[in-house]
């Protein structure tokens, strides 16, 4: 089951969050979502709880009400949408069973064996700088995971602005072209360095942004790194490096969760890393590149134009872009263990 929670700020200085949820019930869906934003899950009463054909409303012991909407059995429009068996890519066929690598401790991440010896294969996974002409390898970590409900999005707002969010004309593709689109990595002509180049460019159509990046995980899973970006301040971004430990991007890359911010210094897992490069953040979208809970990356667009706020819309979109690029790169990663034996 889908959910839809509005976590208000506690005071004017805090943010407000929309969520989407996959949980069971409503109690699992507010957990999560709880959890998610920071504020324990047993400072609320279930008991003050109303349950109306509207949605749940929940009072907070410090006077804030937390608002669920049932949103189906089926992923909301624009966020992990069904697609048909045909616009369906066929799944890779499994790898050769091999023992895992022993996961490695990254300041209290458990990062996933490297990729190259979670397949078995004694090549790395990667693709080649096209600028410097450098390989750079892909790495992966495991998305950390709660039983009780998965946050599939973090919509952070100033107080005040969730009533803005809905959706939004200016899209500048269809999200059932952008569904068909995506389609055509699994043609089985694209190299990765291509796959690359058309992802981040389909991003940059579908999303008017001023800045579009993709962030790879480090091959030790230590640090996240731009792989590609469009922007007019693209040599800058090129030399970005995150740690996986915070941040915007790092988060999205752990939780496997889109996150949009209409005022990133506001948020408490802003980092000053785009800054530095020269770009202030007025809005931001972080997508994770990922598939079967393997994260190997994350799509990053910064400052949406002609408005403040990414929509959930959006950030379905990027989301499902982000999905079929980890699937990519999931059947790369078979390839590559198969080119060994």
């Amino acid at each position: 089951m889908y959910f839809e929670v509005i976590i208000p700020a506690a005071d004017a200085q805090g943010q407000d969050h929309l969520l989407q949820v996959q949980a069971d019930n409503w109690l699992d869906a507010l957990r999560a979502s709880l959890t998610k934003v920071g504020i324990d899950p047993m400072s609320v009463d279930r008991k003050m709880a109303r349950i109306t054909d509207a949605g749940v409303t929940v009072n907070a012991r410090d006077g804030r009400i937390f608002k669920l909407r049932e949103l189906g059995e089926r992923p909301p429009t624009g966020s992990r949408p069904a697609v048909s068996a045909a616009a369906q890519p066929a799944a890779a066929p499994p790898a050769k069973a091999q023992p895992p690598a022993k996961p490695k401790e990254v300041s209290g991440v458990m990062a996933a064996p490297a990729l190259g010896s979670a397949t078995g294969s004694s090549k790395a996974v990667g693709f080649t700088n096209r600028a410097t002409g450098s390989f750079m390898a892909i790495g992966a970590t495991e998305i950390s995971s709660n039983t009780a409900g998965r946050v599939l999005q973090d919509n952070a707002r100033r107080t005040g602005q969730l009533r803005s969010i809905g959706p939004r004309t200016g899209t500048y593709a269809p999200i059932e072209d952008v569904f068909l689109e995506i389609g055509q990595i699994f043609g089985g002509t694209m190299e990765m360095e291509d796959t690359i180049d058309f992802v981040i460019d389909l991003c940059k159509r579908a999303i008017r942004s001023e800045h579009a990046m993709i962030f790879f995980a480090s091959d030790d899973a230590t640090h996240l790194y731009v792989a590609t970006a469009r922007s007019d301040n693209s040599a800058a971004l090129l030399k970005v490096t995150v740690p996986i430990e915070h941040g915007f991007v790092a988060t999205a890359l752990r939780e496997g969760v889109a996150i949009t911010s209409d005022d990133p210094k506001r948020d408490p897992r802003y980092t000053a890393h785009f800054a530095k490069a020269g770009v202030e953040e007025r809005s931001i979208l972080c997508a994770p590149i990922e598939h079967e809970g393997r994260a190997f990356g994350v799509i990053t667009m910064l400052n949406r134009r002609e408005n403040d706020a990414y929509s959930p819309e959006e950030a379905g979109i990027a989301s499902y872009i982000g999905q079929q690029f980890g699937h990519f790169i999931s059947v790369h990663i078979h390839n590559t263990s198969s080119d060994d034996f």
